[in-house]
C-alpha cells in the first residue's frame, strides 16, 4: 500500500529544492532592479542620462521579480509540506512484537 509514495515524496522534494532557488534568484533580481532604479535618481531628482520611464522600468522588472519570488517561494513551502507529508505516509509499519 503506497509504494509510489516514497518516489513522489522524493520528487517534491526536489521541486521544493529547485522552487527554493528560483526563489532566491527572483529575490536577488528584485534587489538588483531596486538598486537599478535606486542609482538613477539623485536628491529625489533622476540623473540623465536616465529617464522616467527608465526608472519606471526598473521599478517594474523588481517589481515583477519580487512577486515571482514570493510565488516561487509559497510553491516551495507547499511542494516541501507535500514531500513531508508522502514521506510520512510512506514508512514501514513496525514490526510486530
Amino acid at each position: 500500500a503506497g509504494r509510489w509514495r516514497r518516489p513522489a515524496a522524493i520528487g517534491a522534494g526536489v521541486v521544493a529544492v529547485v522552487l527554493a532557488g528560483l526563489a532566491v534568484q527572483q529575490g536577488l533580481a528584485a534587489r538588483d532592479a531596486y538598486g537599478d532604479a535606486d542609482a538613477m535618481v539623485l536628491g529625489g531628482v533622476i540623473q540623465p542620462p536616465h529617464s522616467p520611464a527608465d526608472h519606471a522600468a526598473a521599478i517594474s522588472r523588481g517589481d515583477g521579480a519580487n512577486r515571482n519570488a514570493w510565488l516561487a517561494g509559497s510553491a516551495a513551502v507547499v511542494s516541501a509540506a507535500g514531500a513531508a507529508l508522502l514521506s510520512w505516509g510512506s514508512r514501514e509499519p513496525a514490526p510486530a512484537r
